[in-house]
């Protein structure tokens, strides 16, 4: 592409050439190759993804007729300006249409208003035409080109909301689910005590140890992972929120010889290959596949080693509490029996779904 921008000589005008094979990045449609052009009173939009990467808003004063083979495009420098709120969420909502449903881009709005610029709800609300910082428009855009490629929203803004508190997480960590913190509430509702051993296997992000250390009363949290990746993110997250964690290399299919604890967590890989398929693409594609699938022939690959381990491990009226897989709910059960667990509990999520399998050591 011959690209050319200089100022002229007002030192108000911006002058941008463009020859022939550029015309489709302007006037066609955003997406891998193109831009999409939004037009909002005198002003316009410009997100391109492949040409600039980058969002201008510019007030056009004039724009030349076709001058053999190229296009020249006369810009008030105003693009340098920073958009205000309600422009930013119009340009939100017109850059994911069709990434999402309706209610799923609102929400995506929401997160990215309060993450990016420290805008809550009300701030929403009240502050429409409040001008925001000059980094709002490439930003913007960068988002926008990240979600149409279907990179999960919490990757993208470095942080997750889970059990009230941002945790920081990358691709080397499952971004934690609500559903999970239904298994985090279940464990602190179960034991009100104190001074609680307690074990997390596969801490990913270290979600559940680390609320499970702010809310259950002085309890020692220890918490494993086979990732060295994820243990640094998992204890940047300890520090971060000021909790004290005592995090381990170790494999869950090998744990280390038994210590004794009052409860054993897991959320293990439990998905299956062949459900893959059927998933979103930000999941399947995004997130680490190690820390979510298991072989089709062998679903309770993670549950087989787990579940002697804490046996072994579990002080007597200790309890063992698992995520599951919806599949699989009776064959965790029959092996939670088979190895001596009393008053063993299949649990159903908040939509109804079976998710979770608790147990206690006899």
């Amino acid at each position: 592409m011959t690209k050319l921008v200089k100022k002229s000589k007002s030192a108000k005008q911006l002058l941008i050439f463009f020859d022939e094979k550029c015309k489709n990045l302007f006037f066609g449609a955003f997406g891998e190759d193109g831009l999409r052009l939004n037009k909002n009173q005198n002003k316009f939009l410009f997100l391109c993804s492949t040409c600039t990467d980058r969002c201008l808003s510019a007030k056009i004063g004039y724009v030349s007729t076709k001058i053999k083979t190229s296009f020249v495009f006369v810009f008030d420098l105003h693009y340098l300006c920073s958009m205000i709120l309600k422009e930013a969420i119009e340009q939100l909502r017109n850059g994911l249409e069709g990434v999402a449903e309706p209610q799923e881009v609102q929400a995506m709005i929401r997160v990215i208003c309060e993450d990016v610029f420290n805008y809550d709800q009300v701030d929403v609300a009240l502050r429409q035409d409040s001008e925001l910082p000059s980094f709002a428009q490439e930003r913007i855009a960068d988002i926008i080109n990240r979600l149409r490629r279907h990179e999960p929203l919490q990757y993208i803004l470095g942080e997750a909301r889970f059990h009230g508190h941002r945790f920081k997480v990358t691709p080397a960590v499952l971004i934690p689910r609500p559903e999970t913190e239904q298994l985090v509430d279940l464990i602190i509702d179960e034991n009100p005590g104190s001074d609680l051993s307690v074990l997390d296997m596969g801490t990913g992000s270290g979600c559940i140890a680390i609320s499970l250390a702010r809310a259950l009363k002085f309890a020692q949290v220890d918490a494993l992972d086979v990732s060295q990746d994820a243990l640094a993110v998992a204890r940047e997250n300890a520090a971060a929120l000021k909790v004290k964690v005592r995090f381990f290399e170790s494999d869950m299919l090998a744990p280390q010889p038994p210590a004794r604890y009052d409860i054993i967590v897991s959320n293990p890989p439990y998905i299956c290959w062949s459900e893959r398929e059927a998933m979103e693409r930000n999941v399947k594609d995004y997130e680490p596949g190690q820390a979510l699938f298991v072989p089709d022939n062998d679903p309770l690959l993670f549950y087989k080693a787990i579940v002697p381990y804490a046996a072994q491990s579990l002080e007597r009226g200790g309890r063992l509490y698992l995520e599951i897989n919806q599949r699989f709910g009776n064959e965790v059960k029959h092996l939670l029996q088979d190895h001596g667990f009393d008053e063993v509990r299949i649990i159903e999520d908040s939509f109804g779904k079976v998710r979770f399998a608790a147990a206690t050591a006899v």
